[in-house]
């Protein structure tokens, strides 16, 4: 990526996240940084939670969930296993499924309720707690 694309990408990170502007060669150093790292699971050490993480990342981004995890809760007796799909979830399961099908009740489950934690919480205080 030559360094006017990377300028462009880390004006439109300042502009959605309504950072100011500042020295475009400090900021595209500290927002590279944070952006590579941004679902990097490397630090899950047992490999099928990984996987389960790494296909559910890529599957919310792909169906641009984010939000919708930011302020969705399943009803508290069903969880994310058995509450009613809703047209958001349908969209985030169907991506999940093209990159990991082999989820039990459980395993979604839990990845789900990482998903939602990465949503409200932010991607730092996933790993600092995962860590």
């Amino acid at each position: 990526m030559d360094s006017q694309a990377s300028l462009k990408i880390v004006g439109a990170i300042c502009v959605q996240n309504e950072l100011p502007a500042g020295n475009p060669p400090w900021m595209a150093e500290k927002i590279g940084r944070f952006v590579s790292d941004r679902g990097n699971f490397s630090f899950i050490k047992d490999e099928a939670s990984k996987e389960c993480l790494i296909a559910a990342f890529k599957a919310v981004n792909e169906a641009k969930g984010w939000n919708y995890l930011k302020t969705f809760e399943p009803p508290a007796d069903r969880g994310f296993m058995f509450c009613e799909p809703t047209p958001e979830l349908i969209r985030i399961n169907a991506a999940i499924y093209k990159y990991y099908d082999d989820h039990t009740g459980s395993t979604y489950a839990w990845t789900m309720r990482c998903m939602q934690f990465i949503a409200k919480n932010g991607w730092d205080a996933f790993k600092k707690k995962m860590s």
